[in-house]
C-alpha cells in the first residue's frame, strides 16, 4: 500500500510526500534549492537548475 500528496504553493514552489511500504520520501524544491528526505539516505539539499520529478523516483 502506499500514497503520495503533491502541494504546489507557487509555481516555483512544491512538496512532495510518498509513502510506500511504510516507508516515507519527501521532496521539494522552491527553483532554486532542491531537497529529498529518505530513510536511507536522510536529509539532502543541492543547488542548481530545476531536476525533473521522474529523477527523483527513479
Amino acid at each position: 500500500m502506499g500514497g503520495f500528496v503533491l502541494w504546489q504553493k507557487r509555481p516555483e514552489l512544491w512538496c512532495l510526500e510518498l509513502v510506500v511500504s511504510g516507508y516515507k520520501i519527501s521532496a521539494g524544491s522552491d527553483g532554486k534549492v532542491a531537497w529529498r528526505q529518505t530513510p536511507w539516505h536522510h536529509s539532502h539539499a543541492s543547488r542548481g537548475p530545476p531536476r525533473p520529478l521522474r529523477r527523483l523516483l527513479q
